[in-house]
């Protein structure tokens, strides 16, 4: 499941709407009943959006990129409603561990943080510095980092004391890039931007050499393999999450057989029953209930594919 942030306004004929925070998700998440107080986050179907599209939307920064637009109407109304979207780094949205953590304890239909497994926040290690003075350029790079803070998340996500949750970020560095910065880039450089990424690759190695650094990967580490591995344990159950699943059901209309919880099970009723029939391709794939990850009145809701 992929959950991406950004901000989003749309233009129709009724004009236009203020900008707000939209979550691109590839899953439906309908809206809690009844809805929670306060809550502004948009609900719905999975996105249609291609990855491209959703990179595109996602890194659209103001300043740097033009806003992606996407139409939303259909047929010959297509162009008159419109979608605009830009890059969701803004406020709290910089860091989207919280959108995130708060988006798994909605689908799960639980307040408890047991629901929620390994976090890992990734900084960027950007300076703090002060860009100082009282220049209007000034100003502006400093009310831009105020407002894009990233560490105001972190410390929420800090004080929730979860057991499995990492935030590696080199806050102390002296790690100044800006967001357009590639340097060398002339016209007859044979590797442009080597000197940018060196600087960011030893800013790193430097960072992650320090030994406290240095466990707290290897700790996160583990533990994200140790769980990628009771994952295995079941086979079956993990195939059903990996490919939408729920349960397996043959096509063959005098087929007597109850549904099937893997589809080992039913290749092993196909093999047995379906094999030697004149048709037998015809029924080798089977029909299974799609599974999704919100909970509706205490029970994961499914499909029929």
């Amino acid at each position: 499941m992929g959950l991406v942030t950004t901000l989003r306004r749309t233009k129709n004929e009724k004009g236009i709407d203020a900008e707000t925070l939209y979550l691109i998700r590839s899953y439906d998440h309908d809206e809690l009943d009844p809805p929670r107080p306060n809550d502004k986050i948009n609900y719905g179907k999975a996105e249609t959006m291609r990855i491209w599209e959703v990179a595109r939307a996602a890194t659209a920064a103001p300043m740097y990129f033009k806003e992606f637009k996407v139409f939303l109407g259909k047929g010959d109304d297509r162009q008159k409603e419109k979608a605009y979207f830009t890059d969701g780094g803004f406020g709290v949205t910089n860091n989207p561990a919280q959108v995130g953590f708060k988006e798994i304890k909605a689908l799960s239909g639980s307040e408890a943080t047991e629901n929620v497994g390994v976090i890992v926040s990734v900084g960027t290690a950007r300076g703090k510095d002060d860009p100082g003075g009282k220049s209007f350029p000034q100003r502006m790079k400093k009310l831009a980092s105020t407002a894009t803070d990233p560490d105001v998340v972190a410390e929420w996500m800090d004080d929730l004391n979860l057991e499995y949750y990492w935030r590696f970020n080199d806050d102390q560095g002296d790690l100044h890039v800006e967001l357009d910065e590639w340097k060398p880039n002339r016209w007859f450089t044979t590797r442009p931007g080597r000197d940018t990424l060196t600087k960011i690759e030893n800013a790193y190695y430097r960072w992650a050499n320090e030994t406290n650094n240095f466990r707290r990967i290897e700790a996160c580490a583990k533990e994200l393999v140790k769980q990628r591995r009771r994952r295995t344990v079941d086979r079956s159950r993990w195939q059903r999450f990996a490919t939408g699943a729920s349960q397996y059901r043959c096509k063959h209309k005098d087929c007597k057989e109850d549904r099937f919880d893997s589809l080992y099970y039913f290749e092993e009723h196909w093999r047995k029953f379906h094999e030697r029939q004149r048709d037998a391709n015809d029924w080798k794939d089977p029909t299974f209930e799609t599974w999704t990850y919100q909970k509706q009145n205490g029970r994961h809701a499914t499909r029929r594919r």
